[in-house]
């Protein structure tokens, strides 16, 4: 989160295509606009880095249960949480096509840098007062 964070804080120009996301487009060649931001959002490693402090979130304190039914629900509700992210800023993007100039879009990218950085600092924060409180 470190790195994402201060990659993203200090980016001067945006680029359309990460090297990472422009790879798994030209294997999956999408052809839809929905297919294309799937395809991006799938490619950023910033949603997977997201998603495993999040399950270790949930797993350190105890929400999900260690069973079928725990791991099931927990799945689904990620499952519902991540399709109605990408519906509503699907039609957010579609709302604002063409509105947003590059420096808008940096600021959203600076911003998306802040928070990571601020996230990773929380995790770490956390993690340190687990290790002095349990004696690790």
């Amino acid at each position: 989160m470190l790195y994402l964070g201060i990659k993203f804080l200090t980016v001067r120009t945006i680029q359309a295509i990460a090297p990472v996301e422009s790879r798994i487009q030209e294997r999956l060649h999408p052809h839809s606009a929905f297919m294309t931001g799937l395809v991006r959002v799938m490619g950023n490693p910033g949603v997977f880095l997201f998603w495993i402090v999040l399950a270790a979130a949930f797993h350190a304190r105890d929400w999900v249960q260690p069973n079928l039914a725990g791991t099931a629900s927990c799945v689904a509700g990620v499952g519902l949480g991540t399709g109605t992210w990408f519906c509503g800023l699907s039609y957010g993007v579609s709302r604002g096509h063409g509105k947003f100039t590059e420096k808008t879009l940096l600021r959203m990218e600076h911003i998306s840098g802040i928070c990571l950085l601020a996230l990773a600092t929380l995790q770490g924060i956390h993690i340190v007062w687990q290790m002095t409180h349990h004696k690790l």
